[in-house]
């Protein structure tokens, strides 16, 4: 599990809207093309550089 004060740092770069860990965002961002499924801690949304 992703520490809290790694999320916080996270969120002071995208954003706290930018960042997900409720579990219907954890099940839909479980698995990719592999089928290979594993629940992340967190899902985050990257808008741009700045």
């Amino acid at each position: 599990m992703v520490d809290t004060k790694h999320l916080q740092y996270l969120e002071t770069i995208v954003g706290k809207e930018n960042i997900k860990s409720d579990k219907a965002h954890l099940i839909a961002y479980c698995y990719d093309a592999t089928k290979t499924r594993f629940e992340p801690d967190a899902v985050v949304f990257p808008r741009d550089e700045n």
